[in-house]
């Protein structure tokens, strides 16, 4: 996966979704002179100033140079986990249309990096294998059909064991539960914003301890409306907010900068339900519905820091802000979960013991999972007549959020 705090992240899961191996491709390892070398940092510091990179040609030489050779060694490494776990390997389609500008990986190195992998694949050779044996020269491995350019698989769904695949919501649906946000509320007019809230949700209101907001999933389907799962979304747990940040342009001596901000979810709720009955019996919703008045909080109608409540409560990715060194804390990049799982919890990637520990980690644990689903539809392929294959083509390994979404959520 192409992270947003790491150049790519990588996760080999067995044929049960178990992780076997993760990791992030910032840092990589030499394994002839045993130096690693840290790619992300030694990029960055070479692209920080891009005015001077476009003018001077040995600046642009030297980061093309360190460019490829990190590709070369990506490529190593993920053929070496590739023969180490017998397996098959899940890409992000770059053709998809889901647009990510926060990405460290540029599209067109990525693009190198997948054609490098394809050649490499094509002829797979262990130097310690002897003559003779599989993997010596004599008998490679080949993993893929010969590739000349990026257009032999630019369009390419399968192109031998590498499987390409739409990274929509991998890098924010939920480990443990499959939840992932479905609700998208529009700014607009306090009546705009109303009317989707109360057509969006089923029910919300507060537990005695968290508010709570319950709706039921829906997909369009031509021209009809499908239901799918009913979730409840949580505030926080025991009164206290979920740990949620954004990023805000801030005066400081007089200078305007972006600093990132936490906001408290339940301190804004409560504001806006301040003198609604939360004891009666009857929901939040149900007395808006009965005519009850949400309050005017901040310089914003009512109803759009409602709106702003309910995007940051479903914001499941999040960085906070760096120390005072300048340095990532353990609120950098984290996964928090608004859903309870059977456990009453919410999955926080920074907790010890946690599946994944950050959302690039997630992202390509995600990616794993939706090549076991195309694998499978492989296999399912390979079991038909020939006669149903002639009829079908080829295996359908187009993976719809639909889709996706009932295997997240098992």
């Amino acid at each position: 996966d192409r992270g947003e705090k790491h150049l790519a992240y990588y996760s080999v899961v067995d044929k049960n979704g178990e992780i076997l191996e993760q990791g992030s491709f910032n840092k990589i390892k030499d394994e002839t002179s045993g130096k690693e070398t840290d790619y992300a940092e030694k990029l960055e510091k070479m692209a920080g100033n891009r005015d001077e990179s476009r003018k001077n040609w040995t600046t642009i030489g030297t980061i093309k140079e360190m460019k490829e050779g990190y590709i070369s060694q990506v490529v190593r490494k993920i053929v070496d986990l590739t023969i180490k776990h017998n397996a098959y390997v899940v890409l992000e389609n770059l053709n998809s249309g889901f647009k990510n500008s926060r990405k460290k990986i540029e599209k067109q190195i990525y693009q190198k990096l997948e054609l490098a992998l394809a050649k490499k694949l094509n002829f797979v050779v262990d130097k310690k294998a002897k003559e003779g044996e599989i993997m010596s020269v004599q008998k490679a491995l080949q993993l893929t059909p010969p590739v000349n350019n990026f257009g032999d698989i630019e369009k390419a769904s399968q192109y031998g064991i590498m499987l390409y695949t739409r990274a929509n919501y991998t890098s924010q649906t939920d480990p443990i539960t499959g939840w992932r946000k479905t609700i998208y509320l529009q700014k607009g007019s306090e009546e705009k914003i109303k009317e989707q809230i109360l057509n969006a949700f089923d029910d919300f209101g507060f537990d005695g301890k968290d508010y709570y907001f319950d709706y039921t999933t829906k997909y369009k389907e031509g021209n009809k409306i499908i239901e799918g799962k009913k979730w409840r979304l949580y505030s926080g747990k025991d009164g206290k907010s979920l740990d949620r940040f954004r990023n805000e342009s801030v005066y400081e001596n007089s200078e305007k900068i972006w600093k990132t901000i936490p906001k408290d979810v339940v301190e804004i709720l409560d504001k806006l339900f301040e003198g609604f009955d939360k004891d009666s019996g009857e929901s939040l919703f149900q007395q808006i519905k009965n005519g009850k008045q949400l309050n005017k909080i901040d310089e914003y109608p009512a109803w759009e820091s409602f709106r702003f409540a309910i995007d940051l409560i479903q914001q499941i990715r999040n960085s906070g802000p760096k120390d005072k060194d300048g340095n990532p804390t353990k609120d950098d990049d984290f996964i928090l979960s608004p859903v309870r799982d059977e456990n009453n919890s919410h999955f926080d990637s920074r907790e010890g013991g946690a599946i994944i520990s950050n959302g690039d980690a997630n992202g390509a644990y995600n990616i794993a999972r939706k090549g076991m689903m195309m694998f499978e539809r492989i296999k399912e392929f390979e079991k038909m007549s020939e006669t149903e294959k002639k009829k079908k083509k080829y295996p359908d390994i187009f993976i719809r959020d639909k889709e996706w979404d009932k295997f997240a959520q098992k």
